[in-house]
């Protein structure tokens, strides 16, 4: 089964520490996530904190423009979220792609 990683500053990583996650729908094993320990919460604070300071720098329609983008790559991702969404949550796929959108 595969493990998922944690998404930390920009990075996936694969810790050794897991959790199973079960479809509530059947019980059916979908993956194992990896779990963070205290140093990956510091790691991930450290670097929302150097986040912040970077993009507080940037002009009004920068910003704009990478929420654009990232809104832009979740549209033609819409029907993988929302197949991910019924999966975990156990809800049909229709309620899935309405939360997505």
């Amino acid at each position: 089964m595969e493990t998922k990683g944690l998404v930390l500053n920009g990075q996936s990583l694969i810790k050794s520490r897991t959790y199973p996650l079960h479809a509530p729908y059947d019980g059916r094993l979908l993956a194992h996530i990896s779990m963070a320990d205290p140093s990956d919460v510091t790691a991930a604070i450290a670097g929302a904190e150097a986040a912040f300071r970077h993009m507080r720098r940037l002009p009004a329609h920068r910003r704009a423009e990478i929420l654009l983008r990232v809104a832009d790559g979740l549209a033609r991702r819409k029907e993988e979220l929302a197949r991910l969404v019924a999966l975990e949550a156990g809800k049909p796929i229709r309620t899935a792609r309405a939360e997505i959108d």
